[in-house]
């Protein structure tokens, strides 16, 4: 009966989980480089000797990983809990998230 009413309440609440593993990977020739003290971001450098004709050019290909979980009630405005697990960001109930 519980487990009924929970489900209920969270279809009539907008219930959300946010489930997210997302990886960033370089196109071949490049390899990955961190970009100062954030974790998880990072830029495309070409890992071998430039050609000449691209000395001077400098196309950067930047993207992050990301891996976080989290469960919001969207209708009510409310955050249950949402981890960013790459970013060690752990945030807890709140009212009023959009």
């Amino acid at each position: 009966m519980a487990v009924a009413f929970a489900l209920a309440f969270g279809y009539f609440a907008g219930i959300r989980p946010v489930i997210l593993f997302r990886e960033f990977n370089c196109p071949s020739g490049y390899v990955q480089r961190p970009v100062g003290l954030m974790g998880g971001v990072y830029v495309c450098q070409q890992s071998g000797p430039i050609p000449a004709d691209q000395v001077g050019v400098n196309p950067t290909i930047g993207g992050s990983t990301q891996r976080e979980v989290g469960l919001f009630l969207e209708d009510l405005h409310v955050r249950l809990f949402d981890f960013d697990l790459e970013q060690d960001n752990y945030l807890w109930f709140a009212v009023g998230v959009p």
